[in-house]
């Protein structure tokens, strides 16, 4: 089985070898600033396919001019479409915490009330 790039690389070496595929893949990738933006995602845990880290990086970078973005993450019961989710809001929002989590639609609009009253963003994972 091959191993993971966190076995081989140190994060250093995920982020420069994750830059330099999706500058394959992506040619106009302002590679100064993905890198900034990725070498501080070592927390998140383990390093996503390039294409998803990307679109993350496209999010964030969306975010930040108000613009909207909206995920669909499908899958059985049990597959991990929370944690990916999680994993994919903190890529996107480095202020993201567990506490914007939501599974009901009254804490969705407790959630949204606190925010609005705090001029928060609206980054949910639910």
């Amino acid at each position: 089985m091959p191993k993971l790039l966190s076995e081989t690389m140190s994060w250093n070496e995920i982020v420069e070898h994750t830059t330099n595929q999706l500058g394959k893949i992506h040619p106009k990738l302002p590679r100064q600033n993905f890198t900034k933006w990725f070498s501080i995602k070592e927390y998140v845990g383990r390093p996503f396919d390039p294409n998803l880290v990307f679109q993350c990086y496209d999010a964030h970078c969306r975010a930040l001019k108000d613009y909207d973005n909206f995920w669909a993450i499908c899958g059985n019961e049990g597959s991990g479409k929370s944690l990916l989710a999680r994993n994919i809001a903190y890529m996107i929002d480095p202020n993201f915490t567990i506490d914007k989590i939501v599974f009901t639609l009254e804490e969705y609009m407790n959630l949204l009330e606190k925010m609005l009253e705090n001029g928060e963003r609206w980054l949910h994972c639910y």
